[in-house]
């Protein structure tokens, strides 16, 4: 830890960052402000180069805790105390069926929901355990028909007519306008959207200036929920 204290204090004192970063990320790169914050980055930061995994928050979090990557992005409701966690913003998500479902399903009670068939994600998805949390509140378990990883198939699974799903507030919002889904009220969410790295390594001149520009990126985040950049 010593020998690393003096490492970082002089790259500090040279004030040139070099090499690459694996960076953790999730969702769509618009969600989460990926253009923004790179192009800031890199054009203070030549030296450096950014390697971008995409993953769901399971994997994420198991990769920047194994030293895999060395931050990430992840949706989550409950940090804990293993990672530094920089709270970005805050996301609604909903739930939405198909449009064909109609007014049936906007008025649906918690019984009716479940006897629907249900688009699931991967365990290690946040939508996963929250999805479990909302049923099990209500002694219930959704009827799931097929499982995906990414938002966009998600929301085109509900759009053919597969089955209901969660979905954050923006891409739920663009299917209905749409005309491919219909939102049910009975069950809306809020999570946050975190920067996640080891809490020994905070120290470290790359690690604290991805979290500044991560930071910066996010500043003038104003809405309670999480939307793309320029809307």
């Amino acid at each position: 830890e010593a020998a690393q204290g003096v490492l970082n204090q002089a790259l500090r004192l040279k004030g040139e960052l070099r090499g690459m970063v694996r960076l953790g990320t999730i969702s769509e790169p618009v969600a989460l402000r990926l253009g923004d914050f790179l192009s800031a980055l890199v054009a203070t930061h030549p030296g450096l180069e950014v390697q971008l995994q995409q993953g769901v928050s399971g994997t994420v979090l198991d990769d920047v805790r194994a030293g895999r990557l060395d931050a990430g992005y992840v949706l989550d409701d409950e940090p804990d105390d293993t990672l530094c966690w920089v709270k970005l913003a805050d996301v609604s998500l909903h739930v939405v069926g198909p449009a064909v479902w109609g007014e049936a399903f906007r008025t649906a009670t918690w019984r009716e929901i479940v006897e629907r068939s249900w688009v699931g994600t991967p365990p290690a998805c946040s939508f996963h355990h929250i999805t479990e949390r909302l049923f099990q509140a209500q002694g219930l378990r959704p009827n799931t028909v097929a499982v995906a990883d990414q938002e966009r198939t998600l929301r085109s699974l509900v759009a053919a007519g597969v089955g209901a799903t969660l979905l954050r507030e923006d891409q739920a919002t663009a299917a209905i306008e749409a005309g491919e889904a219909v939102r049910w009220p009975g069950a809306e969410h809020r999570t946050g959207l975190w920067f996640v790295y080891q809490r020994h390594r905070g120290g470290e001149p790359v690690l604290q200036t991805l979290t500044e520009f991560v930071r910066r990126t996010w500043a003038s985040e104003q809405d309670d929920h999480l939307r793309p950049a320029g809307r």
